[in-house]
């Protein structure tokens, strides 16, 4: 009989890029959502700005983060936090793209 529970399973350390780029993708998620529902009430969409750029960023880094994590599979792990950056940058991005659209372009058409 033996014993597994005494060892986990998976003793990989996550990726630390795969961390940070999860991070900053919801983080830019939260600020473009909530500047796209209350953007009305707001003095103008320009701040919309950075929470899309930073969705880029995330996105391009959690990217990195697969590459990464693929090329080192014996020694990192955290796969899926790079998977979800990438999903949650982009749709951080589409939002705040939506955003700047309807409160600085569609005004002025």
């Amino acid at each position: 009989m033996t014993n597994t529970s005494s060892r986990p399973a998976d003793i990989r350390p996550k990726s630390k890029l795969a961390i940070v780029s999860f991070g900053l993708a919801v983080l830019a998620f939260v600020v473009a959502f909530v500047g796209v529902f209350r953007g009305p009430q707001m003095a103008s969409g320009y701040w919309l700005i950075p929470p899309t750029v930073i969705a880029l960023i995330a996105g391009y880094l959690g990217s990195h983060s697969l590459v990464i994590i693929e090329r080192q599979r014996e020694e990192l792990s955290g796969d899926g936090l790079g998977v979800f950056a990438v999903m949650i940058g982009m749709l951080a991005f589409v939002t705040g793209a939506v955003g700047i659209f309807t409160n600085l372009v569609w005004p002025m058409m």
